[in-house]
């Protein structure tokens, strides 16, 4: 199910890499308007799962999009029911990871998270980088969102235990729903977001260029120089579907 959705601006932390660029959000809307998602993204919401001990030795667990896999030793507690999905992650003992592998390569992923009890936090977990809710005892953490954007296509994303906490007995109980996923042949050429390539896409691009935005590193190569002018044209003049 594909959902266009007009949303503002927050971001919530960034990371990048020489040739790629990796955004981390704690906010819904912000996700959902940043340029690689364009306000349209598909969406889990687990009504259709019935997973009431989701274990690594289920094996893979085939979805619509992708599969499921669990890392970790058995009877983590975890399961997927009801339309949420809930998760343990105890690294000092095994508990756990969770390996979503999508079909086709997405550039963003999120899901709303609720209920978190103990210390250590989650974090999503690409080859491109971390997306991660900080977490203190007492209390973890509040609702919200956890998610990501990637300037390059991701096939592989596992939620894992924050490592802000290195070596910590910790861990963390949380329940997680509505998945959101935005998938690899995003329009990047459509820098305003507003579905269509216009004139004030090439003014977002000129702005990004000149305030060394790597957003505007359409090259790939790391600088900002001509050579991503013309690939922008390019991929403008190409067209979105």
């Amino acid at each position: 199910m594909t959902y266009r959705i007009a949303s503002v601006v927050a971001l919530a932390g960034v990371a990048a890499a020489a040739h790629a660029q990796f955004t981390a959000y704690g906010d819904r809307a912000a996700w959902e308007s940043d340029p690689i998602v364009g306000g349209v993204f598909d969406l889990e919401d687990w009504s259709g799962f019935a997973i009431p001990d989701l274990n690594p030795s289920l094996g893979v667990i085939p979805t619509d999009w992708g599969t499921i896999e669990v890392e970790g030793v058995d009877d983590s507690g975890a399961s997927i029911q009801a339309g949420e999905f809930d998760g343990e992650i105890f690294p000092a003992t095994g508990h756990v990871a969770y390996v979503f592998t999508f079909d086709n390569p997405i550039q963003a992923m999120g899901w709303d998270t609720f209920g978190a009890a103990s210390g250590i936090a989650i974090a999503i977990e690409t080859d491109q980088g971390i997306a991660d809710i900080l977490d203190f005892i007492p209390g973890g953490f509040d609702d919200t969102f956890l998610g990501f954007t990637s300037s390059e296509p991701v096939t592989v994303v596992r939620i894992i235990a924050s490592p802000s906490y290195p070596g910590t007995a910790v861990g963390e109980i949380f329940q997680a729903d509505d998945m959101v996923f935005a998938g690899g042949e995003a329009c990047r050429a459509d820098l305003d977001g507003d579905g269509e390539l216009t004139l004030f896409d090439f003014l977002a691009f000129q702005n990004a260029f000149d305030a060394g935005d790597p957003i505007a590193d359409f090259d790939g190569d790391g600088d900002l120089t001509l050579f991503d002018f013309l690939a922008f044209q390019n991929e403008f003049d190409a067209g979105c579907e």
